[in-house]
């Protein structure tokens, strides 16, 4: 029993440890990629020139703190339910799946209850996305979609800590699927419309090189607030990056935007 005991317990650090190797190599690999040369315009000299550009650095801003934020929730949401409401141990005993696999039951339980909150943030993002963004977007445009997101974005988040049952966990996370549905693909067209026709593939290459740096740090980072601070504090940072994110995008309030010639941006999920 002993023995089993010490094989259950694998601080999350540890396995944060093993994963900061890969981390800086697909860090450096992504900076590589985003210190580009545009040829032919001297006012460009890589990522941060392709970031100065109007709009596009706002735009881009607001995306990597949405999926950073998404990134460090999403990392963390399993343990967090078996830490906080079926008294599990998760900063101290491996993966909600490991735990599942040896018997455990708070974490089987933990696991189906983590499942169908993501089944239902994908359900709610499925119908604002195929249904209910078009007459959105034409009745009030982006940039304005983008703010209402980053807020409910924002809001959701920060209420996970201080929800007092599971039952209320389901409209907390339908919120910010639903923010998220609204954001992501807004800033995608935004994107779009705010680069230069003869710079569009650059720019979009940076946007979405920026969300895969954020989806890599996110669960890292998420890990670590978990374990050296408290299960609910990588929700309340990730409240307050999104905070900062609506900021930044009520700057998109003002920026002139057209479409003439902007290709559909696949939309990158956040």
């Amino acid at each position: 029993k002993g023995v089993l005991s010490l094989n259950r317990i694998r601080p999350l650090s540890i396995r944060l440890a093993h994963k900061v190797t890969s981390t800086i190599l697909r860090i450096k690999r992504w900076m590589a990629f985003l210190v580009l040369q545009v040829e032919g315009q001297g006012r460009l000299s890589g990522a941060l020139g392709v970031l100065r550009l109007p709009g596009v650095g706002q735009v881009s801003t607001v995306f990597l703190l949405a999926t950073l934020a998404f990134s460090m929730m999403e990392g963390v949401f399993s343990l967090y339910l078996l830490t906080r409401f079926f008294g599990g141990t998760g900063a101290i005993s491996g993966t909600l799946t490991e735990l599942a696999l040896k018997g455990d039951e708070a974490a089987q339980t933990a696991g189906r209850w983590t499942g169908g909150v993501f089944v239902t943030i994908g359900l709610v993002a499925t119908i604002v996305q195929g249904g209910l963004i078009g007459p959105l977007r034409r009745r009030f445009g982006e940039a304005k979609l983008s703010v209402v997101g980053a807020t409910f974005l924002s809001a959701s988040l920060g209420a996970v800590p201080w929800v007092g049952s599971l039952g209320w966990i389901f409209p907390v996370m339908a919120v910010l699927a639903f923010g998220n549905g609204l954001l992501t693909p807004c800033l995608s067209s935004l994107i779009s419309q705010v680069a230069p026709a003869d710079l569009r593939g650059e720019v979009i290459g940076v946007y979405q090189s920026l969300g895969s740096l954020a989806r890599t740090l996110g669960p890292f980072l998420g890990g670590t607030l978990f374990e050296q601070l408290t299960p609910g504090a990588p929700f309340g940072v990730s409240s307050v990056l999104m905070a900062v994110a609506v900021l930044t995008s009520l700057g998109l309030l003002s920026l002139k935007l057209s479409t003439e010639g902007a290709p559909p941006t696949p939309t990158e999920g956040v």
